[in-house]
């Protein structure tokens, strides 16, 4: 999962939460932007209405039940590329006609697909070349450390779907939604609460139950879970964790698509400088992929990170911060069915689906304390556009 994959969608389920704001301005100078802008713009998504003359959004107050389904049927296609992306890695390490188990320069590669969200303001700026591509947000340092992070988190996660079922996979990484609750506990951006208390036990028990169940392979090529691959997929969920919480802190809404932007043109930098590194010293040997392998990594570049992030947060605003979290967990027993049934790659005790269940309570259990409480940040001051209103 790219384009930041839980960090993200932590990310944006936490601006969407926000209370609406009114407009405090009309066009007599700069505007103003409510939430319900915020909340797209965030997303990389413009408003859907203008704001009208009388100062007020465009958009419904509330959501119809026809986009509430609409919102339904996105987030499930969505889960469905997130199984289907991680199946395709890993038959892009273990297909003999393909052998390309290089997780260093697949992150590199999907990583870099982030770069086209400079393309828009690229374009925009076309007509105005004296002002240039610049970013008015967070500092160099502050988006070279959050690339940093958000490279390791890609990178963990790769690494362990060499050496990990794609179900075990899938259940570890999801859990990243309650690290996120955790160290934003550790940074005081979250309160303790009796349903925080029962989201990091209850997953935390999940996590145990998977990782102690085991699995059976029935498929002589597919992946084993290891105690290497969960522990690096365990750490790619808790390196999420602190992604989403820097990026939550240091981020505005309305920079968030430049700044995607210069962390894929970064990564590109930074996963040059580690595949080079891997080269000398034979811990990963460069190697030019074949056609194939290239279509498979450009499939799995843009259908796994920028398609599927981009209608998760259309389907979060046509619906709730709380049915995306939810959602993002089907992903748990659909690549369950999918490893068991589908690919018939591992047979399963009764202990991991317990321990999914519990993740997935967990989550659940975080999505709706995360609804019932304040934002961190305060939602009652407008927030300025940087292009002033016509006339």
């Amino acid at each position: 999962e790219q384009l930041s994959g839980p960090g993200f969608r932590a990310y944006v389920r936490s601006i969407a939460g926000a209370a609406p704001l009114k407009v405090a301005a009309t066009c007599a100078g700069r505007g103003t932007l409510g939430s319900d802008e915020l909340q797209a713009e965030g997303a990389g998504i413009m408003p859907s209405a203008p704001l009208s003359a009388s100062g007020e959004s465009g958009l419904l107050p509330l959501k119809p039940a026809a986009s509430f389904i609409v919102g339904l049927v996105l987030l499930s296609a969505v889960v469905l590329l997130w199984v289907f992306s991680s199946a395709l890695t890993q038959f892009l390490y273990n297909d003999p006609d393909l052998d390309y188990e290089k997780p260093t320069a697949l992150t590199t590669f999907c990583t870099a697909t982030a770069s086209v969200f400079l393309v828009p303001q690229l374009v925009r700026r076309l007509g105005r070349p004296q002002e240039g591509i610049a970013l008015e947000g967070p500092s160099f340092r502050t988006v070279a450390l959050i690339t940093a992070n958000w490279f390791l988190c890609q990178w963990t996660f790769n690494l362990s779907l060499a050496q990990t079922a794609l179900s075990t996979n899938t259940l570890l990484s999801s859990s990243s939604v309650v690290w996120a609750y955790v160290v934003g506990l550790v940074f005081a951006r979250s309160r303790p609460s009796l349903l925080g208390v029962v989201c990091v036990a209850s997953a935390l028990a999940g996590v145990t139950l998977a990782v102690l169940g085991g699995s059976r392979s029935t498929d002589p090529r597919a992946p084993k879970d290891t105690l290497v691959g969960e522990a690096t997929a365990l750490g790619s969920a808790i390196a999420y964790g602190f992604f989403s919480n820097g990026l939550a802190a240091h981020v505005r809404p309305q920079d968030m698509s430049a700044v995607w932007g210069y962390m894929g043109l970064l990564s590109i930098a930074l996963g040059s400088v580690l595949m080079a590194l891997g080269h000398l010293t034979g811990l990963e040997p460069f190697e030019v992929p074949s056609r194939k392998a290239v279509g498979i990594m450009l499939l799995n570049g843009f259908l796994g990170t920028s398609i599927s992030d981009y209608v998760w947060a259309r389907g979060l605003l046509l619906t709730s911060p709380l049915v995306a979290t939810v959602a993002l967990n089907m992903s748990i027993p659909v690549s369950f069915f999918v490893d068991a049934v589908v690919l018939r790659q591992h047979a399963f005790s009764w202990t991991a689906p317990l321990g999914a269940f519990l993740v997935f309570l967990g989550v659940v259990a975080g999505g709706v304390e995360e609804t019932m409480r304040e934002p961190a940040t305060s939602t009652d001051r407008p927030v300025e556009l940087w292009e002033p209103c016509e006339a």
